[in-house]
């Protein structure tokens, strides 16, 4: 490891250390300072490719409420994605034949409910199932 580069990483941990002091709570904003600290040490980490740093920082930066600054967001999403990687995209077609198979499979329920109502309706009405559609 070259000087410089150890010159950042001993800086980057000061200011780290220091910003642990800092007031936080879980559901309180980061503070700007401790954000642009973890991110100084993420953003080296990444240059450096060392990968435990990485994770840690993206660890702590993760579902933290962040200060509303559009750039420090956007390094903030850039050292999660290092950390865990690209989140994956939802299949739109997936989705809708999940809420296609859903729709059939509740009409096919409130076919048999009302079949069972006809058939023994205390029984319709004492199926937890059934009396959710028959009242509603």
């Amino acid at each position: 490891m070259q000087p410089s580069n150890r010159l950042t990483i001993l800086i980057l941990l000061t200011q780290l250390s220091v910003s642990l002091f800092l007031p936080t709570s879980a559901l309180a904003e980061m503070s700007k300072a401790r954000a642009n600290v973890l991110l100084n040490i993420c953003e080296s980490a990444i240059k450096n490719g060392d990968k435990g740093t990485i994770v840690s920082m993206g660890r702590q930066l993760d579902g933290q409420i962040l200060p509303k600054d559009s750039r420090l967001i956007q390094r903030a999403n850039a050292c999660i994605e290092a950390s865990f990687g690209k989140p994956e995209k939802k299949d739109t077609k997936e989705l809708a034949e999940i809420i296609l198979e859903i729709q059939t499979y509740q009409s096919k329920l409130d076919k048999l409910c009302d079949t069972l109502l006809e058939i023994a309706a205390k029984t319709a009405l004492q199926n937890k199932s059934c009396r959710s559609i028959l009242v509603n």
